[in-house]
């Protein structure tokens, strides 16, 4: 293809795959649906949109861009990278736990698109089981007042006697309230992902705009694909290069890929910040190499002085998006209102989960009416060792806090509460196969920041391990005390990766000049709602397009 130069950057080093590229099964356990157009590696192409990472976010990033007519690609890259993803259950739930008013609106939002999903992919992945927040008055209000503004029909339970009268599986403290819903559960996240990938291959790209107009004059669009390859630099091409008019970014990938979209989305969960960085694209510490950000810094500098590069995801009022002051060469979109930090201040917070066996027969019979559940817990002791509950931090909120504060809501949250969710069969073998019940939560514990450059490596050591001993104790004490008679045949630890940022709030960043989106700072929090954050993005994807005249049939409000 002919897509420029490359930049010339210092490339990490990824490990070994752990898969073949481009088969359709790989070790990870997740499987592409052979309704999902796969294309050999190494390979390259032009796209209108190229998203990196097929996780919760990506895949619905590209469906909905394809689906407002361009033409897109996915680098996949689940055969080396590890991914939080890769469960069988994760929380979806019209409330949002720190009371936030636009994640409440993309919870309830994707809940209600959930079944269309379904029905055009065929793919099931929705468990509609209800949801629970239970803790202090103060821990409920919020939530329970978000969801009240959002219209969300729920019960309110005023004392813990009533709690257990309810959920005769729970036990908790007479002085704890509780809010509850039907329409939240839990999502596959695997299958949802194959949900989207199947929509997004399914959607005809919109025709072209004429020659002169077009993203290096092709014609006609390409098939919308997934490409199991991983990305290891992003080169932003300046305007003009290539005789095409906005120029574009190319993703360069370990296989010797090199795919150019007139928007790049980078979209990789703990992977975004590394990709940004590596690319020369934005600062976490001094950079490794100083062409490379020189050479990105050319193609984007111009455009950090355009207002029209600083604006809100679209569908997300209000229109009061906050500018980043970093003289570093990224011009911030607000993810959010309250969005402030970036994503180059993206922190990954190492996190342990405990699978408790539970028979099928208490599965099916006293645990059967179980929701999933956000429970406020009595704080257990930080442990001699460092690890353990509190990651040896007194107060882990107000020692990750952003100077002047004390910490951001969701980060107080987590310290004080688990989430729980009722059992899920596993097929196995890790863990063997059986129906397992899935707590987690706790203080986050941060990766060293200063080590940016060695995340895969860093990535790869945690997510091989069996997660921390100490939370995991402490995990199993807080669930033998709210679910005292149930019987645990067995627990497995196991670890989890979630991405954090000061101000508590999703990222998304414009970078290069408005060609590369950095989506991050998630939170643990963004699988569930996933589909309406792809939508918001890719509108905003589909206006970068329009402005860049790459298209001229794209819709973004299909």
């Amino acid at each position: 293809m002919s897509g420029g130069s490359s930049g010339g950057g210092n490339k990490s080093a990824f490990p070994s795959d752990k898969g073949e590229s481009g088969s359709l099964s790989l070790d990870s356990g997740r499987q592409l649906s052979a309704s999902q157009p796969i294309i050999g590696s190494g390979g390259g192409g032009i796209y209108d949109v190229v998203v990196v990472g097929n996780g919760p976010i990506g895949s619905a990033v590209a469906r909905h861009a394809a689906e407002m007519g361009a033409s897109v690609l996915v680098v996949d890259g689940r055969g080396a990278l590890t991914s939080a993803s890769d469960d069988m259950g994760r929380i979806v739930r019209p409330l949002d736990a720190e009371g936030r008013p636009e994640w409440t609106r993309w919870n309830v939002d994707s809940l209600d698109a959930f079944a269309g999903i379904e029905t055009r992919a065929g793919v099931n992945f929705f468990h509609q089981c209800g949801s629970l927040a239970c803790g202090s008055a103060a821990f409920v209000a919020r939530p329970a007042a978000a969801m009240t503004e959002a219209g969300v029909r729920f019960e309110a339970i005023e004392c813990g006697q009533a709690i257990e009268s309810r959920f005769p599986f729970l036990s908790v403290p007479d002085t704890h309230v509780a809010v509850a819903d039907s329409s939240g559960g839990y999502i596959d996240p695997r299958r949802m992902v194959e949900a989207q990938n199947i929509l997004m291959c399914k959607a005809t790209p919109a025709p072209a705009a004429p020659p002169t107009a077009t993203l290096a004059h092709e014609a006609p669009p390409r098939a919308n694909v997934v490409t199991l390859e991983t990305a290891v630099y992003v080169h932003v091409l300046p305007a003009g290069e290539d005789g095409g008019d906005g120029g574009g970014a190319v993703v360069e990938t370990k296989q010797g890929g090199r795919y150019r979209g007139g928007v790049v989305v980078l979209a990789g969960g703990s992977y975004t910040a590394w990709l940004a960085a590596a690319s020369g694209l934005v600062s976490i510490a001094p950079p490794t190499d100083d062409a490379a950000v020189a050479d990105n810094t050319a193609a984007s500098c111009a455009a950090v002085s355009d207002p029209d590069i600083i604006f809100p995801l679209a569908s997300l009022a209000p229109s009061s998006a906050s500018n980043n002051t970093d003289p570093a060469p990224a011009a911030v979109v607000a993810a959010t209102p309250a969005a402030r930090s970036g994503v180059g201040s993206i922190r990954l917070s190492r996190r342990t989960v405990l699978l408790a066996e539970v028979t099928e027969v208490e599965a099916k019979g006293a645990l059967a009416g179980m929701p999933t559940i956000k429970y406020q817990c009595v704080p257990v002791p930080p442990l001699e060792s460092g690890g353990g509950w509190a990651a040896g931090a007194t107060d882990p909120a107000a020692a990750h806090a952003p100077a002047g504060g004390a910490g951001n809501s969701h980060s107080r949250n987590e310290a004080t509460s688990v989430y729980v969710l009722p059992p899920i069969k596993y097929p196995g073998p890790k863990p063997p196969t059986g129906w397992y019940v899935k707590i987690g939560g706790g203080a986050n514990d941060f990766f060293e920041r200063d080590r940016w450059g060695d995340t895969v490596e860093d990535l790869e050591a945690w997510m091989a391990s069996e997660g921390d001993e100490g939370v995991a104790d402490c995990l199993h004490d807080v669930l033998l005390a709210l679910l005292p008679r149930t019987d645990f045949l067995s627990l497995v630890s196991k670890p989890c990766i979630t991405t954090c940022t000061d101000d508590g709030e999703l990222q998304c960043d414009a970078l290069g000049g408005g060609k590369v989106l950095a989506v991050g700072g998630c939170q643990g929090k963004a699988a569930g709602p996933a589909d309406a954050i792809g939508r918001a993005v890719a509108g905003e994807v589909a206006e970068r397009l329009l402005k860049l005249s790459h298209r001229y049939t794209l819709n973004p409000e299909p």
